[in-house]
């Protein structure tokens, strides 16, 4: 599998439009992996995970061709990741797709009924001739082509977040932005699956801040008890996104504090592959 990285930042971005702060002002100045759009994801260049404001720039930027899309993966209901208003350009008064099979985007129960009230039922319905809205429930596995996804608990302000377990062919992904320290029932359903790539969320950085989120030491304790749990080895990549400028460090800065535990600082257009 291929994991690429469309976006690494948190809701304001990096830099966030209107701010001055140092991390802002250093990442209008020096470019390249300081500037982080909004955090999203693409795996084999078929299932997405979450649609962001930027996902026109990202996909621009990145060379992303989306019209061969398969699958949208949404995590929380923010609107930093679900701008559900971009998935009206999937109808064909808009977009003529090369691959003419619809896509199925998967949530939570709470997060389709979103979409159909933040769309209008007029859109929705159009829109469902060329998407297949499906709901996911936490710990089932949903069979996807030749994926397997799970949808997890997370720990988020937010209606029924979600986190994911994402498998192909024998390898395993826990996609883990926009949540705290993972719930208990969570790590009890992951308890001894193996890991091949873990990304975390690291949005506070140095210091824990509101709930929802994780920091630096969040994630080593994460990462501690994966191990204990016998989930991840040594040959596991394990990977940090979803950074904010309130964290007031710039990418080289964290960088040079998650490389001392194993833990790659994500930017936008990352790949790792397993």
């Amino acid at each position: 599998m291929i994991l690429k990285y469309l976006g690494t930042g948190s809701s304001e971005g990096i830099p966030s439009p209107f701010c001055t702060c140092r991390v802002c002002t250093h990442a209008r100045k020096h470019g390249g992996t300081e500037i982080r759009h909004r955090t999203s994801a693409i795996i084999d260049n078929e299932l997405l995970i979450d649609v962001t404001p930027d996902t026109f720039s990202q996909s621009v930027s990145l060379g992303i061709d989306l019209s061969r899309l398969k699958s949208i993966l949404f995590t929380p209901t923010h609107s930093d990741h679900f701008y559900v208003r971009e998935l009206i350009n999937i109808l064909p008064i808009y977009a003529h797709r090369k691959s003419r099979g619809n896509i199925t985007v998967l949530s939570s129960s709470y997060a389709i009924e979103e979409i159909r009230n933040t769309l209008g039922e007029d859109d929705f319905s159009a829109l469902s001739q060329h998407i297949d809205f499906t709901e996911l429930a936490a710990f089932t596995p949903y069979t996807l082509g030749d994926f397997t996804v799970t949808a997890l608990q997370a720990r988020h302000p937010s209606q029924s977040p979600y986190i994911y377990l994402i498998e192909k062919q024998g390898r395993r992904i826990l996609y883990a932005n926009d949540t705290g320290y993972l719930p208990e029932a969570t790590w009890d359903y992951i308890a001894g699956i193996h890991l091949d790539i873990v990304s975390l969320d690291c949005t506070h950085l140095t210091e824990s801040g509101t709930a929802g989120h994780m920091c630096i030491e969040d994630d080593i304790t994460t990462i501690r008890r994966l191990f204990q749990l016998g989930n991840v080895t040594n040959r596991t990549v394990f990977a940090a996104t979803h950074f904010s400028h309130n964290g007031n460090l710039t990418h080289s800065e964290i960088d040079e504090r998650l490389r001392l535990h194993g833990i790659i600082t994500s930017y936008d257009g990352l790949e790792i592959r397993v």
